[in-house]
């Protein structure tokens, strides 16, 4: 029987990447040392597969895509690195029995050919919200392989049911799975941010942190849409999707850092029973 032997939220911006920040990673030192931290741990965990969520993968309102391709690559071409590039095998295993747990419960998801794709002008390339985490985690463990999911426009309700659906799929495997879920928090805590600052920035991010902290998951299922909207939050989605896989397990939550240099807030933390 698989398990979910350890997870972790990952912030994802491409500057903490020392090749892509190129000296300006330094501004987020505290996020850069501990994802370098987690990155450590995970390999002591010593997975089989990595389980990631990310908000910048194919996105619809009414179907959760995933990864189906055998190899999952991409590069950092958008951040002026072409050259920085990763590439897995796809647990291809395991991602079928995801989507089948899924559909048995009503949720629409799966992949997509490459002609769907490029008629919505998407691509099946790993996003950086994916990347920036597995840029770290591969440093340090290279034996893995890799299941790539994307959030949708569901209710936080609906995507919670998907990530114990996902739990599901995994103890009927043999993996041992490392869930990562990779977002940003509030893109408006302060003035530093390219997108304006708002009080409801700074509010988002403290509930979510003492959340996190206090062990309160499921209260995150019942946040104020405004105050989502109004902080301009990234990673919500992505979470509930591992709450939801973590869902009966006595876990306890341990925030490594919170930091927002660049009015964007990173949140790096594990989860472990």
């Amino acid at each position: 029987m698989g398990s979910i032997i350890s997870s972790y939220i990952f912030p994802h911006p491409p500057v903490i990447v020392p090749e892509v920040g190129m000296g300006e990673e330094k501004n987020a030192i505290t996020t850069l040392q501990s994802c370098k931290k987690a990155a450590g741990e995970i390999k002591l965990d010593n997975p089989t597969t990595v389980i990631i969520t990310t908000p910048h993968g194919p996105y619809f309102q009414d179907y959760l895509y995933l990864s189906t391709k055998s190899s999952l690559k991409g590069n950092f071409a958008r951040f002026g690195r072409k050259d920085i590039g990763l590439e897995f095998k796809n647990n291809s295993q395991l991602l079928n029995k995801i989507i089948d747990c899924a559909t048995k419960e009503g949720i629409d998801c799966g992949g997509l050919d490459n002609k769907t794709l490029c008629r919505y002008g998407l691509t099946d390339e790993l996003d950086h919200g994916a990347l920036v985490p597995l840029y770290f985690i591969s440093k340090e463990l290279q034996d893995f392989s890799l299941v790539h999911i994307s959030i949708a426009g569901f209710t936080l309700d609906m995507l919670h049911k998907f990530g114990s659906c996902i739990s599901s799929a995994v103890e009927e495997s043999d993996e041992r799975v490392v869930f990562v879920a990779s977002g940003d928090l509030s893109h408006r805590v302060n003035d530093n941010s390219p997108y304006g600052s708002s009080p409801l920035g700074s509010q988002f991010d403290n509930l979510f942190v003492e959340s996190i902290q206090a062990s309160r998951f499921d209260s995150l299922l019942d946040i104020d849409n405004k105050l989502c909207e109004g902080a301009a939050e990234c990673g919500l989605r992505s979470f509930v999707i591992m709450f939801g896989a973590l869902e009966g397990s006595e876990i306890k939550p341990q925030v490594y850092s919170y930091e927002a240099p660049f009015g964007i807030g990173y949140c790096v933390a594990k989860f472990k029973s």
